[in-house]
């Protein structure tokens, strides 16, 4: 959806087989020595300029697309020196697109396949589809070299199958909000060692990103949270509203299983409106579960309100230096 340069870098107009190509200057030599230098750029040169992608599938996506940017990460020490900009294939990507209001484009579903609106290689998964890619550009003589490359990659920890970063709705806890807080607060702990206070403990606070509540997963706390067709969204607090919204005053809070299938089997009415919901089919990632351990030992806030009190905040806390980011952090 966009192009990055390097502001400050050099950059060649260089003609070849009578077409003008734009590279990175240091990489003329060798991307293309056999191509007569036109010009001599800066990145800012290029900067705003829109250019016609690859293929068409993305020119119907509303909004502004497909023009030139500047970013402090693009090298020019290898490739082009042009970097291509996808927002749902990485968080850098995503960041920049949602900073140039440019809208998502995700050609590829849940599954690795490209989407039917692709038309070339729609149903095919996308590492498969690499081979008809490239005949599919060097058929319109637009590609200019192929080549294979080796660098670091994400694979599963669990199977060591490659991975494919992917952009997907989630739910979030804003923390970028309480992030004063959380300083705040961290100034009234004693660290032991003292450097983790400012240093591993402070520095990741001050940066407290958004925390990414959802999981796609079976197993684990569903997500309180429904939905009705009139996009009117609510969170259960409790099995007493549970119990309101459902209209079933023989619910038992010592049976009901809250887990899913049963959880969905249930039938809601929207609060707002008394349509039908539908769960949000997620469940709560397991460092949620782990920093909620310490109020759900009591059964907080339903129920050993004047025992929670009494021990909250805690004097002491002792775990490996690891949980300074995990699990104490959660809590």
């Amino acid at each position: 959806m966009l192009l990055a340069v390097k502001e400050d870098a050099d950059y060649a107009i260089v003609n070849y087989n009578n077409e003008e190509l734009i590279i990175a200057n240091s990489l003329k030599k060798i991307v293309l020595p056999k191509g007569k230098l036109v010009e001599t750029i800066k990145g800012k040169d290029l900067v705003g300029k829109e250019y016609q992608p690859l293929f068409p599938y993305s020119n119907s996506i509303s909004g502004r697309k497909h023009f030139i940017i500047s970013a402090p990460f693009v090298g020019t020490d290898e490739g082009s020196g042009i970097v291509h900009i996808a927002p749902a294939f990485g968080e850098d990507d995503y960041n920049i697109c949602k900073d140039y209001d440019v809208p998502m484009f995700n050609p590829v579903d849940e599954k690795g396949n490209f989407v039917d609106e692709i038309e070339l290689f729609k149903g095919q998964f996308v590492k498969d589809a690499d081979k008809n890619i490239l005949s599919a550009l060097k058929e319109r003589k637009i590609l200019l070299k192929s080549d294979t490359i080796v660098h670091n990659y994400p694979f599963c920890w669990r199977c060591d199958s490659p991975l494919l970063y992917y952009a997907t709705e989630s739910w979030f806890i804003k923390m970028s909000e309480l992030r004063k807080n959380l300083v705040k607060n961290n100034a009234k702990i004693r660290w032991q060692p003292a450097h983790l206070k400012e240093g591993r403990f402070g520095n990741f606070i001050e940066e407290a990103k958004d925390w990414a509540l959802s999981r796609s997963r079976y197993w684990g706390t569903p997500l309180p949270i429904w939905s009705c067709v009139k996009n009117h969204e609510f969170a259960i607090g409790s099995i007493e509203e549970l119990k309101e919204l459902v209209g079933d005053e023989e619910l038992d809070p010592e049976t009901i299983d809250l887990h899913k299938p049963f959880i969905d089997e249930m039938k809601l009415k929207c609060p707002e409106c008394g349509e039908n919901t539908t769960r949000e089919p997620y469940v709560i990632d397991t460092w949620y579960d782990s920093g909620s351990a310490f109020f759900a030992q009591w059964h907080y806030p339903f129920e050993n309100n004047d025992l929670f009190d009494k021990h909250f905040p805690v004097d002491f806390i002792t775990e490996a230096i690891d949980q300074t980011r995990g699990w104490f952090y959660t809590l």
